[in-house]
């Protein structure tokens, strides 16, 4: 299991997630064998390009050019405008990748849908013919060390502020889980 924290990146093979985002960008490459990770916060057009550089870099340094999977992009609400943008560099860098961004849009709080939804917590899991997409409030989990160590950071600027290795406590997944799909999210096909 890998939970990525701002700025940095990481893999497992079968569970992923990004910690709390709300104007951040969440990203995860589902592969065949592999699942990988990315927590891009908002900065400036530069910062936030050499995350997705150094995640697609990442990526295709363990599964060769033009490598099978899907890419997934998180955002909350009506943040980061620009993820359609974000999303086609990223898709272009991976050779074609079938590509989504998923808007969150429902269960965050009064503000849900906006700006200022409450931040939120995203799960990949790998299943049998696909992943599972999920999400909850970050304030409805408790996060204990644990799970496997990031595999970099693009930008120092908070690495180890939240610790190195952090995941939801084992009573986060027994329920209050939402599924990403079309009555919660606004899903964009990339093309």
């Amino acid at each position: 299991m890998y939970y990525a924290q701002m700025f940095c990146y990481g893999t497992d093979n079968n569970h992923v997630g990004i910690t709390g985002i709300r104007g951040c960008l969440g990203a995860v490459f589902a592969a065949p064998n592999h699942l990988y990770a990315v927590h891009i916060p908002p900065m400036n057009a530069q910062r936030d390009a050499q995350g997705a550089t150094a995640f697609t870099a990442m990526i295709t340094g363990a599964e060769g050019a033009n490598p099978a999977g899907n890419l997934y992009l998180f955002v909350n609400g009506m943040n980061r405008t620009q993820a359609h943008d974000e999303a086609r560099a990223m898709k272009e860098d991976l050779g074609g990748a079938p590509c989504q961004v998923y808007r969150i849009m429902a269960n965050l709080g009064d503000k849900t849908g906006t700006a200022q939804a409450d931040s939120v917590v995203i799960k990949v899991e790998r299943m049998i013919g696909g992943v599972d997409l999920s999400y909850k409030r970050d304030d409805d989990l408790k996060w204990v060390d644990g799970g496997r160590q990031k595999t970099g950071c693009y930008y120092p600027a908070m690495d180890g502020s939240f610790g190195s290795a952090k995941v939801p406590d084992a009573p986060a997944f027994t329920g209050g889980w939402f599924q990403m799909n079309r009555a919660t999210c606004s899903i964009l096909n990339v093309h």
